[in-house]
């Protein structure tokens, strides 16, 4: 599969390995066909003892299966664009442009000095975000955990770790664009020389480099907060409620009403959503809005549970 891609004159296009975009997307397709089979054959059981077995089985994929659809299309969005006179780095949620004359080192992570921090803990197979370093610069990621890492770092002492799915040809492609006679003389002096080899590095002296305030757009973003515990205490009860009723309504010997079971299992469903949707709003600062729709799972997982309990029990 071609990973570059060559667009207006003096510009190419670099994506990660594509390893993780497969993986997400046969995943999310045998989801989706596991789904729709467990959900026929529970309709053609409505009435009889597996139908609460069928049922939870497609309840499950279909709570799995939005999640991969979102692996695969996050993969997707991760991209690099050359220019004759930035790099421009994008993911979901972070964006970053680099001037080409402000480059003071470039080449892959083997070759690099300082130590990297671990990637932030962000979806299986991805690493996006900023994670600061201790005692040295904050590193911004853009990339899979797929690939050989390659290291950007401007004069502005911001690091950038990417991992485009062939290196070498992002190398080559910076190293024709450094020694571009396009570029400002003054500037191109003090650039380093580019890349030649696989896993050549590039470095430079960043005091004689052009020094300039960033535009705040360039600025990647930080990587999401990580949920507090109260968070994470009120997702567990609405779980442990609603995982409750769905037990007791399949392990019960008097089945429950047709209208009920879908009930319980739509619910299932609603609340894997609403966990996701809540996490995005949590990741996007806004937290109030994440805390209610969780307070709402919750009471509807009580609800559910306690009308199951009352048809059983009661």
């Amino acid at each position: 599969m071609k990973q570059t891609k060559v667009m207006d004159a003096g510009e190419r296009l670099f994506v990660p390995p594509a390893r993780w975009v497969w993986l997400y997307g046969l995943a999310a397709l045998l989801a989706l066909m596991a789904f729709g089979g467990m959900a026929l054959r529970a309709w053609h059981a409505r009435g009889q003892s597996d139908f609460a077995l069928w049922l939870t089985l497609a309840a499950m994929a279909a709570f799995v299966v939005p999640w991969l659809a979102y692996g695969w299309w996050w993969a997707r969005q991760v991209r690099y664009r050359l220019t004759s006179q930035r790099i421009v780095l994008h993911a979901p949620g972070a964006q970053a442009e680099i001037p080409l004359e402000k480059i003071v080192w470039a080449g892959v992570a083997a070759h690099y000095e300082r130590s990297l921090p671990r990637p932030p803990r962000h979806w299986p197979g991805l690493m996006v975000g900023l994670v600061a370093s201790g005692e040295g610069p904050t590193v911004a990621f853009y990339g899979l955990r797929t690939g050989v890492p390659v290291i950007l770092e401007d004069v502005d002492g911001r690091v950038f770790v990417l991992t485009p799915a062939d290196e070498v040809a992002f190398l080559d492609a910076l190293r024709g664009l450094l020694d571009s006679p396009a570029l400002d003389e003054t500037a191109a002096a003090s650039m380093p020389e580019a890349v030649a080899e696989t896993v050549a590095s590039v470095e430079a002296d960043a005091t004689t480099a052009v020094r300039a305030r960033p535009h705040a757009s360039s600025i990647p973003k930080a990587a999401a907060p990580g949920l507090p515990r109260g968070a994470w205490a009120m997702l567990l009860l609405a779980w442990v409620a609603t995982l409750l009723g769905a037990v007791m309504a399949y392990g019960a010997l008097v089945l429950l009403p047709l209208g009920l079971q879908y009930v319980l299992y739509a619910h299932v469903v609603l609340l894997g959503a609403e966990t996701g949707v809540g996490h995005y709003l949590f990741a996007t600062r806004r937290e109030a809005y994440a805390y209610a729709l969780w307070a709402a799972g919750l009471l509807a997982g009580l609800g559910v549970t306690w009308a199951v309990v009352y048809h059983l029990y009661l």
